[in-house]
């Protein structure tokens, strides 16, 4: 993965810009009225959908926002990418190797650790375009852990030591992280809690622990935990985003639960 080989499509989404358009003559029940009296779905600087409560200044924002108030996710990740380039850190994969590297992954680590969408994030993967389903950070957090299930020693930062399995990819990560944070997309909130589960397997709990911090509030941010069903309906958002929210949400939960138990910490 290098800085040159980053393609994208719709980057530039400078506006605020309010879904109260959305036709609710309809009945509807009391959570989803509340709901909505508490806050709403805006999209922000970054052009990505955000919660806003009600208590905040977006939740009643309908204006453009200035343009360079915010640097755009994809201008981001290029900057961590060559970030890690200049640092020396870039893991250059063949294809081969990184579709073993995904198949280990789906086998092993998937079927418990479910956060990502499967067919969503295959059909980007298979398009080699970066884009929100599948990104060089998101990439760099599920080879960090494939590789822990590969005899490959070439996967190692120290061939003889499988404990080095997919150390390289760790620290790419951090480095991508430490950008693509500033302006996060539901692949951010993925990676986070990929990097969180890696992290704790090399005995970093600390550290495991601030990066599922880092995933619930991100996802949080992002409304993941809120029902888009009539966005949905409305046309504003498809079926996919749906279904890949919700996973990812529910991602989060699990693993929010589940690092719990290695302290005494308080779960959502």
């Amino acid at each position: 993965m290098s800085a040159s080989q980053f393609t994208a499509d719709n980057e530039d989404a400078s506006m605020i810009m309010s879904f109260d358009s959305i036709d609710d003559s309809g009945d509807q029940n009391l959570l989803s009225a509340l709901t909505g009296l508490m806050g709403r779905f805006n999209i922000g600087d970054d052009g990505q959908l955000h919660y806003f409560g009600s208590q905040s200044n977006y939740h009643l924002m309908n204006s453009i926002s200035d343009k360079s108030s915010m640097e755009s996710t994809v201008s981001l990740q290029r900057r961590g990418l060559a970030a890690v380039e200049r640092m020396g850190k870039n893991m250059p994969l063949s294809i081969a190797l990184q579709e073993h590297l995904l198949e280990l992954y789906w086998t092993w680590q998937h079927p418990w650790n479910y956060i990502i969408h499967k067919e969503v994030f295959s059909r980007a993967f298979r398009s080699r375009t970066y884009d929100r389903y599948c990104t060089p950070l998101l990439l760099s957090a599920i080879f960090a852990l494939a590789c822990r299930f590969s005899d490959c020693k070439e996967l190692r930062t120290v061939g003889e030591d499988p404990n080095t399995a997919g150390s390289a990819f760790f620290e790419q990560a951090k480095i991508l992280f430490l950008y693509e944070s500033q302006a996060p997309i539901i692949a951010t909130v993925q990676a986070a809690a990929l990097m969180s589960m890696r992290a704790l397997s090399d005995g970093q709990e600390a550290l495991g622990w601030l990066y599922c911090g880092n995933a619930v509030r991100m996802a949080l941010n992002l409304g993941l935990n809120i029902d888009c069903s009539q966005w949905v309906t409305s046309g504003l958002i498809s079926e996919d985003e749906a279904e890949v929210r919700k996973v990812t949400w529910w991602g989060c939960f699990v693993l929010d639960k589940y690092v719990s138990t290695f302290d005494i910490k308080f779960p959502l």
